[in-house]
């Protein structure tokens, strides 16, 4: 365990040589200043997912830790004959005692407030996982070749966000859910129902969360913007979809029972589905006039309402992640990322390909589960400067 400072028997080791220099002369403005240093600097942890233990990284002069008497430190200053002959040494290891008992109780009480302890997932088919559903809803679930009733060859990027961190999945997204079966009818569990189902699981204890931070991951839109697509309709009816996801994260932001322990809130813009087979080679409905709206527009304005809304919150705790730019990058670069097949599904009349881990997308809409992967690693990638608690 990496330590800046330790304790043993008689002598005092410091790994920063002014400070044990502080210590052992009194020099006020000195001394003032690195404890100024210490109670600025914070301790945080980090999780390794190769190995089953957790480590913490402490910043120079600011963590403090004791070790047993057996262990020492090559990066250690030691002044021992100060120690014995100076009466200040002694004051000052009083002092650096009393600011241990200061700061390391803080110090864990932050680490243990940054550890993600669970993932809640509310959307629609990049984001179901085929978990357990009513009969009813059993159209919402994918049949073979598809992989275990999802809409990809396997498993999809909340899946993997859950498996890399090593914290439980509690899944309750829909295929071809929207985000209001008011505004647009989809025949499955909307968002606000998924977010309800949630709440009741809470509050009867069907679910448990762990002890440390919740990640809330959302992933909505694409139905209601196809279906706003085919009707015909102007960039507005995309604006109040945006404006639903909105009204749903101010309600998961000030919901007592969801937030009865720590919670983020993260939601994804829409891919550009202008780009997306599926999209590309589609024209408009029969019955569309010159000059009627396309996908893109209305992607676009979904996409730029959903951020600025998200941003208007004003909450720590709520997150938008505009993965526009990503899904380019795996465009216009596939060989960066692996794949020789961006603009052609590997399912081609419920016909698989051969390698499809070289297929950015397995159907005409939904991704791979390579793809998947690579979305997974990119949100993680977000999600600075946290641990992940088992």
């Amino acid at each position: 365990m990496p330590y800046d400072a330790c304790v043993w028997s008689r002598k005092i080791c410091f790994s920063d040589l002014s400070l044990a220099r502080a210590l052992k002369d009194g020099n006020d403005q000195h001394s003032r200043k690195l404890k100024s240093n210490m109670r600025s600097q914070s301790i945080y942890s980090q999780h390794n997912p190769h190995h089953s233990h957790t480590t913490f990284a402490t910043a120079s002069t600011a963590g403090v830790v004791l070790e047993e008497e057996s262990k020492t430190s090559t990066r250690a200053y030691c002044d021992e004959d100060s120690f014995t002959a100076n009466i200040m040494s002694w004051l000052g290891f009083i002092c650096f005692l009393a600011m241990c008992s200061f700061v390391l109780p803080k110090a864990i009480s932050l680490t243990e407030s940054l550890e993600y302890s669970s993932v809640v997932v509310f959307g629609a088919s990049y984001c179901d996982n085929g978990h357990p559903r009513e009969s009813q809803f059993s159209s919402s679930l994918r049949q073979p070749p598809y992989y275990q009733g999802r809409w990809s060859n396997g498993p999809v990027w909340v899946e993997h966000i859950a498996e890399v961190m090593g914290i439980p999945l509690f899944n309750y997204a829909y295929g071809g859910a929207t985000a209001n079966n008011e505004l647009t009818n989809s025949g499955v569990p909307d968002t606000r129902s998924q977010i309800q189902y949630y709440k009741n699981d809470i509050e009867s204890g069907k679910i448990h969360r762990g002890r440390g931070r919740v990640l809330h991951l959302t992933w909505v839109g694409i139905n209601s913007i196809h279906h706003i697509w085919h009707a015909g309709e102007g960039v507005e009816k995309a604006i109040h979809e945006a404006d639903e996801v909105r009204r749903q994260f101010s309600s998961l932001l000030s919901d007592p029972t969801i937030n009865s322990q720590p919670s983020e809130f993260h939601v994804l813009t829409l891919p550009p589905l202008q780009i997306v087979p599926n999209d590309a080679f589609a024209g408009p409905s029969p019955g569309w006039g010159y000059g009627q709206v396309s996908i893109k527009m209305l992607t676009e304005a979904y996409n730029k309402r959903l951020i600025s809304a998200i941003h208007s919150l004003n909450s720590p705790s709520a997150y938008v992640h505009d993965i526009r730019s990503f899904w380019f990058r795996v465009q216009r670069a596939p060989d960066s990322f692996g794949f020789t097949h961006v603009n052609a599904p590997c399912l081609y009349y419920s016909q698989p390909c051969k390698s499809p881990g070289e297929y950015m997308y397995f159907d005409s809409l939904h991704p791979t589960t390579r793809m998947h992967a690579l979305i997974g690693d990119w949100v993680m990638s977000t999600l600075s400067g946290v641990s992940y608690k088992h």
